[in-house]
């Protein structure tokens, strides 16, 4: 259930990185019943993830995933040249 918080999310990510290889890649899936993927994605991606699971149109199980436009769009205002390697 998609009920965490960006902080909640940062202490899970570190948590785990600090336990895995720094090799080893995390991925990171949230759902948006509260309305904060999009926030808790780009804090997973700070925090250490390299993977964030994203849709079309926030179209998923109960209330989607995190939408891929609106993710983008937020890594965009963080960090233009990012985005733009990438």
């Amino acid at each position: 259930v998609g009920i965490a918080t960006p902080n909640q999310v940062r202490h899970v990510i570190q948590s785990v990185r600090s336990a895995i290889k720094p090799t080893t890649g995390i991925e990171f899936h949230t759902h948006n019943d509260t309305g904060c993927c999009i926030a808790n994605a780009l804090e997973a991606l700070e925090s250490g993830a390299t993977h964030i699971d994203t849709c079309v149109l926030g179209i998923g199980e109960r209330n989607g995933i995190t939408p891929l436009g609106g993710f983008l769009a937020r890594m965009y205002t963080c960090d233009k040249e990012i985005v733009k390697k990438k």
